[in-house]
């Protein structure tokens, strides 16, 4: 694939994959509130987070995005740190959109927890393969493209399974899309200046976490 392909197919999967994920949970909202979301989650993880990118920039080069990072790559090494930290902090204090998917878990804590973690791990580091590792890997002299626009479509993406049972609330939607961006914002300096996704899939996780913690 030559590179003017790569870029414009990385560009069209950030419109394509909420747009295609959306689509999923409306029309199979008949199926029941659980598959619906099943169906269309694993769409996303399987086609967009894990198919795309290794169509994308292969299997040896995704594996060197997981490379460990040198301490010189993400100097400052203080402002690394703190946006590794923010995203964690930001999604256990403000988690109230989040809250009204409570119900989609168990009642039981313990029961939750053990279904929430596996899910945080997981969805943290697959939405870090789509949405830091192959802009990482495409556009690494492009920093518009290397980080600010993936953190405002990674913010967008948020929107669509969020909105599925609600009807328009414009603060709903500015925190998902701007918390989103926020956090991708982090997520993609700190892969853009480490050269691999490893320390955002790490806060990806924990952020992750610290969100189910905070709306148990």
């Amino acid at each position: 694939m030559s590179d003017p392909t790569r870029r414009i197919a990385v560009v069209a999967s950030a419109f394509l994959a909420p747009l295609t994920v959306y689509a999923v949970l409306v029309s199979t909202e008949h199926l029941g509130l659980h598959l619906s979301f099943s169906l269309g989650y694993g769409l996303y993880w399987i086609g967009w987070c894990v198919a795309f990118p290794l169509w994308i920039v292969g299997l040896r080069r995704m594996k060197e995005l997981f490379a460990g990072a040198t301490r010189e790559a993400v100097r400052p090494v203080w402002l690394a740190s703190l946006l590794a930290i923010v995203p964690i902090v930001l999604s256990f204090l403000f988690a109230g959109p989040f809250e009204a998917e409570r119900h989609r878990f168990p009642e039981n804590p313990s029961l939750m927890m053990a279904i929430a973690i596996p899910m945080a791990v997981w969805n943290g580091l697959l939405e870090e393969v789509l949405w830091r590792g192959t802009y990482l890997a495409v556009f690494r002299e492009n920093r518009f493209m290397g980080i600010v626009f993936p953190a405002i479509m990674f913010g967008a993406w948020h929107l669509g399974p969020f909105l599925v049972e609600r009807a328009w609330d414009p603060a709903l939607a500015a925190t998902l899309a701007g918390g989103g961006a926020l956090l991708g914002l982090c997520w993609n300096w700190l892969s853009y200046r480490a050269g691999s996704i490893r320390p955002a899939v790490l806060s990806h996780i924990m952020a992750n976490i610290a969100l189910f913690l905070s709306i148990m």
